[in-house]
């Protein structure tokens, strides 16, 4: 494979521009999770990320309490049904800050 120089027409990317909330990898399973379906209950979201019980709850609260972190958005949205299982759907106005 070729080296491309950047011959001024194309922006370099800039790693940094990546939200910090999705710098956890885990985060970002949850993330690409739920870009995949429109809702999905707790065990599923478990079942594909592979997360423990603690592990998948600390980091669905910090999708979840995004806006707590002087964020502009919310990642995410958790709804309780009649059973008491929580589902966990995308905001439909979250977009990950990735910008380059």
């Amino acid at each position: 494979m070729a080296n491309k120089k950047n011959d001024g027409k194309q922006k370099k990317y800039d790693h940094k521009s990546i939200d910090e909330l999705l710098s956890s990898r885990l985060r970002l399973a949850i993330m690409a999770v739920l870009l995949g379906c429109e809702k999905c209950d707790f065990v599923y979201l478990r079942e594909k990320t592979g997360a423990t019980d603690g592990n998948l709850t600390a980091h669905c609260k910090k999708l979840e309490d995004s806006t707590a972190h002087h964020k502009p958005y919310t990642y995410i949205i958790v709804s309780i049904i009649n059973s008491g299982k929580a589902r966990y759907s995308l905001k439909p106005t979250a977009k990950p800050k990735i910008t380059g």
